[in-house]
């Protein structure tokens, strides 16, 4: 970090770069579904995407000595966004399964013993962190206009919550949350997140009824408030993978701007625990 550039700064490029380039992603993926024969250009951004936070993953791990069979998991990660496309997200966990298997036997062929654990551990981690919520965001995607806008519900209370934590935490914020991992965060800076994060529920309600109307008042505030609360966990771990490898960025797929899972590491964090709600509550909608 510069001399003349600040945690607050550094917050404010953060969350303005998240929020483009989701609208980037956004415009790509209506393109898919207003044209026909574009139908292919979202699945395969996500597959792309996928491969880059892998990369990055990997590169962050060897900093620490630790060796993830990055090809093992940008394949395995390829395979369930396809899955997902296919309606099959679930089955998902056979590919970890055998991510699981191939990376504790792919051990055998390095001459050294030493940290296969910690090798083959990340290498089913990074699948599972990134590969997992891709496949069930692709489902949401592909499946129906209806659960395209579930999905969309959950991306915005992303946005939002990002967006009213760094507002509110640059105009009132005082008390440090995470100084050692996230020094621009604050707790009034959370608490304006969750603020944020309740709007998405309200305006979706209103304007799709035939989506949400089902959806009770006290249903809306819990899912706000929860995801709101994972969306900025999420962006904690990610912070605390980056300060554990040393690293300001986890990439430099856009440069000044950071890495491919800089962007999306919230979205990574709640796309799960979103389905699950689902799954339990909706499960016509998955």
């Amino acid at each position: 970090m510069s001399g003349d550039e600040s945690p607050d700064s550094e917050e404010v490029v953060r969350v303005t770069t998240r929020i483009v380039t989701a609208v980037c992603l956004l415009a790509v993926v209506a393109l898919g579904f207003v044209f026909e024969s574009m139908r292919w250009a979202p699945i395969l951004l996500v597959m792309l995407l996928g491969v880059a936070c892998v990369s990055e993953l990997a590169a962050m791990a060897a900093r620490r000595g630790v060796v993830l069979a990055p090809r093992l998991a940008m394949v395995a990660v390829v395979a369930m966004v396809y899955l997902g496309w296919r309606g099959r997200a679930l089955e998902s966990a056979l590919v970890i399964g055998l991510v699981a298997v191939l990376a504790l036997a792919e051990r055998l062929r390095r001459p050294s013993l030493e940290g296969s654990w910690n090798d083959a551990a990340a290498t089913i981690g990074a699948t599972t962190y990134i590969g997992l919520p891709l496949a069930f965001l692709t489902t949401l995607l592909v499946q129906s206009d209806a659960s395209r806008l579930w999905m969309l519900w959950l991306l915005t209370i992303v946005w939002t919550t990002d967006t009213m934590a760094l507002f509110v935490g640059r105009t009132f914020g005082r008390r440090k949350m995470a100084p050692r991992i996230s020094p621009g965060k604050t707790w009034e800076g959370a608490a304006g997140g969750l603020l944020g994060a309740l709007v998405p529920g309200a305006i979706f309600r209103a304007s799709a009824p035939e989506t949400f109307g089902d959806v009770g008042t006290v249903e809306l505030v819990l899912v706000g408030l929860v995801f709101g609360t994972l969306t900025q966990v999420g962006d904690l771990v990610e912070s605390l993978l980056k300060r554990e490898a040393g690293v300001k960025d986890s990439g430099a797929l856009l440069p000044g701007h950071g890495g491919a899972l800089d962007r999306v590491d919230s979205i990574l964090f709640v796309a799960v625990p979103f389905v699950c709600y689902l799954r339990v509550l909706h499960p016509t909608v998955f």
